[in-house]
């Protein structure tokens, strides 16, 4: 935890974020909320049987880590071990196993130009969900950047061009908004013809 902590303070940070990072064990952050939670369980293979049960087995601390965020929480670590772990650190493993599974189910796309969006948020490494419903609202794509920020990335194709169209994309969008959702409208024409312009697009929205 110090060498985290050293090689934190050692990044030349803008005033905005220096001073806003805490490094500490689940203790630190009991009572306290954070916008963006870094969470290690800390079991690997290789560590003693008496170490990994303790931590598999201290729901109380686990629950603290897990769930301080506000926004989002990125866990890092060994999931095999943290699986193997059982207790309630397996539980917990096995519940994130599950969320992956269903999020990789889920990618159905409707178009060539949407796959092609699909294809390049997987290389990009950007969770998202295709045809994801919120509300009323069908979403093209429910993209979550690792701030938490959640967005309704929209492939749009000739259909879209009209004015009759436009405007009710504008009234869908100012719905999809009030709802908690940021919304990306990216041309269908563009992700074949200027791939690179739509990875810019998609990289701002990290």
């Amino acid at each position: 935890m110090e060498m985290v902590r050293e090689a934190i303070t050692r990044q030349p940070w803008p005033d905005t974020i220096k001073g806003r990072i805490t490094v500490g064990t689940a203790h630190r952050f009991q009572g306290d909320e954070c916008d963006i939670m870094i969470f290690s369980p800390v079991v690997a293979k290789g560590m003693s049987e008496r170490l990994v049960r303790w931590v598999a087995n201290t729901h109380q601390l686990l629950n603290v880590a897990i769930t301080r965020a506000r926004a989002a929480l990125h866990v890092v670590g060994d999931m095999s071990a943290c699986f193997s772990a059982g207790g309630s650190l397996g539980d917990f493993a096995s519940s994130v196993q599950k969320g992956i599974s269903v999020s990789a189910e889920a990618q159905v796309t409707e178009t060539a130009p949407e796959q092609e969006v699909a294809d390049i948020l997987i290389e990009m490494g950007i969770w998202h969900a295709a045809q994801y419903r919120v509300g009323n609202f069908r979403l093209d794509f429910l993209v979550v950047s690792p701030q938490g920020i959640r967005y309704d990335l929209e492939i749009d194709g000739r259909g879209h061009l009209t004015d009759e169209a436009v405007r009710a994309d504008e009234q869908r969008d100012e719905a999809v908004k009030s709802l908690g959702l940021k919304v990306i409208r990216i041309d269908a024409r563009l992700v074949f013809s200027r791939r690179s312009t739509v990875k810019e697009i998609l990289l701002r929205m990290c």
